[in-house]
C-alpha cells in the first residue's frame, strides 16, 4: 500500500468516524443528563488520545524517547492553537465556567508539573508514576462531581436513538478514528523519512499532528453542530491526558529514565506552556473564544512550525 493511499484511507476513517464520536457522545449526554463538557473532558478526550497514547508506548519501548515526547508536546501545541483556532473559525465557541475555573487552572498546572520533571532532561520512574496517579485521581473526580451534579435528575427517556446505539456509535467512531490516524501517521511519516526530516520534528510535527486529526475532526464536528463545550472539553481533556496518562505510561514502560534532548525542553516545552497560559485570558473575554482570537492561534500554530523548521 502506497504512502498516498494510506493517507487517503486515513482522512476517509477520521472524518467518518469523528461524526459518529460527536453524534453518540452528545447523545448520551443530553439523554442521561451529563454535562456535555463532562462528556468531552473523559470519553471523548480519552478515545481521541488513544493514537498517541499507541505512538508513544511504541517509541518508548523501542528506544525512541525522542518521537514519544515529541509527540506529546507537538500534540498539545497543535490541539490549542491550531484545533480551537480552526474550530472558533467555523463558529465562536462559547466557554463553560468550568473550563474556566477549574479545567484551564489544572492543565497550566500539570505542565508547569511536567515542565519541572524534564527540566534535568529525563522524566524519573517515579515521577511517571505520579502523573499516572493524578491521571486516575483527576477522572474519578470529574466523574464524581459530575454523577453529583445530576443525582435525581430524570432521564430523557424522548432522545433518541437509544444509548445502545449512541454507545454503539461511540465504539465504531473510536476505532475509525484510531485506524484512520494509524494509516494517516504511517503514509505522512514516510514521506517524511524520504526527505530526511529528524526524529524529533517528526515527532513534533508529522506524528504530532497525524495523531491528534482525531481531535481535530471531533472538534470541528462538534463546532459545526453547535456543541462548542465538547469541542473546547475534548481539546483542554486531551492535553490533560496527554500530559498525565501518555507522558506517565510513556515513562513507565521505557527500561530506565525517558531521556529527552536539550532542544525539546528549551525550544518546544516553553511554546506548549505559553499556548497553555494564553488560554486563560481568551477564555475570560466574554467567555468565548472568537473568529480573529482564532485567527491569531493558527497563525502562531504556522510561525511555531515554519521557525521549528527553519533550526532543523
Amino acid at each position: 500500500m502506497t504512502s498516498t493511499v494510506q493517507i487517503i484511507i486515513g482522512f476517509i476513517l477520521l472524518i467518518a468516524g469523528g461524526e459518529g464520536l460527536v453524534r453518540g457522545a452528545s447523545s448520551i449526554a443530553l439523554r442521561l443528563g451529563i454535562p456535555s463538557i463532562v462528556v468531552g473532558l473523559t470519553i471523548m478526550a480519552l478515545g481521541t488520545s488513544a493514537p498517541e497514547l499507541a505512538v508513544s508506548i511504541k517509541a518508548s519501548m523501542s528506544g525512541n524517547p525522542e518521537i514519544a515526547m515529541g509527540n506529546i508536546i507537538g500534540s498539545n501545541i497543535f490541539n490549542i492553537l491550531f484545533i480551537l483556532g480552526l474550530s472558533s473559525l467555523i463558529i465562536p465557541l462559547k466557554i463553560n465556567l468550568s473550563i474556566i475555573k477549574k479545567e484551564i487552572p489544572f492543565l497550566i498546572f500539570i505542565t508547569f508539573l511536567f515542565y519541572g520533571f524534564l527540566w534535568d532532561q529525563k522524566l524519573a520512574k517515579y515521577e511517571a508514576v505520579f502523573l499516572i496517579g493524578l491521571c486516575i485521581s483527576y477522572t474519578y473526580l470529574l466523574v464524581k462531581n459530575a454523577l453529583k451534579e445530576t443525582k435525581g435528575k430524570e432521564l430523557n427517556e424522548g432522545v433518541k436513538p437509544s444509548l445502545l446505539i449512541n454507545s454503539i456509535l461511540i465504539l465504531v467512531g473510536l476505532v475509525s478514528v484510531i485506524y484512520g490516524a494509524k494509516f494517516l501517521v504511517l503514509g505522512t511519516s514516510e514521506v517524511a523519512r524520504s526527505l530526511g526530516v529528524s526524529e524529533t520534528i517528526i515527532g513534533l510535527t508529522i506524528v504530532a499532528c497525524g495523531t491528534s486529526l482525531p481531535e481535530v475532526i471531533a472538534s470541528v464536528m462538534a463546532a459545526i453542530r453547535g456543541k462548542g463545550d465538547l469541542a473546547i472539553g475534548n481539546v483542554v481533556g486531551s492535553n490533560l491526558y496527554n500530559i498525565l496518562a501518555i507522558g506517565g505510561v510513556s515513562g513507565v514502560v521505557t527500561e530506565s529514565a525517558l531521556v529527552v534532548s536539550n532542544e525539546l525542553v528549551r525550544i518546544d516545552f516553553p511554546v506548549m506552556l505559553g499556548a497553555t497560559i494564553i488560554c486563560y485570558p481568551l477564555f475570560r473575554s466574554d467567555r468565548t473564544l472568537t473568529r480573529p482570537e482564532g485567527v491569531i492561534l493558527v497563525i502562531l500554530f504556522i510561525s511555531y512550525l515554519s521557525f521549528r523548521y527553519s533550526i532543523s
